[in-house]
């Protein structure tokens, strides 16, 4: 099942992942139970191969649109670095490196900052051309009525 998930993977929505992880689980329930004593060891840690792989794709996933919304907003990026005690970045099991938790916050906190900002600057554009356009607009009023 991982071979031809893994060919889609980068294709596949964030809402599909606990989806594709609970049907991993309920084929490997399956094959556990009609798995002999001896041979219930060995599809277990097979489930736990293919859901750390799922889950370490998922991860990679929602940390490369994390890395694109930083780029497209111009925002600084953690450095990777192959430490252990990397604060932003965790080594996925199978290799490479993916943005943890504290790093997607970290970008997220810096793209709510810049949203606002810009935010805030249309505001005072907005505002400053709607006072202009009342005063055009009442000084055109004294200019007709005189």
């Amino acid at each position: 099942m991982y071979k031809f998930y893994k060919f889609f993977s980068r294709t596949i929505p964030d809402k599909y992942f606990p989806y594709l992880i609970r049907k991993t689980r309920s084929k490997f329930k399956k094959d556990i139970e009609k798995a002999k004593k001896d041979e219930k060891s060995v599809v277990e840690s097979l489930l736990q191969h293919e859901l750390i792989m799922i889950s370490d794709d998922w991860d990679e996933i929602k940390a490369d649109k994390m890395i694109k919304m930083a780029r497209k907003y111009d925002l600084i990026i953690p450095t990777k670095t192959n430490e252990q005690n990397n604060v932003y970045w965790d080594i996925a099991y199978y290799g490479g490196n993916y943005l943890n938790s504290k790093g997607r916050a970290f970008i997220k906190q810096q793209l709510r900052e810049e949203l606002k900002f810009k935010r805030d600057r249309i505001m005072m554009i907005g505002t400053i051309l709607l006072g202009i356009i009342g005063s055009l607009t009442g000084l055109l009023s004294i200019i007709i009525k005189n």
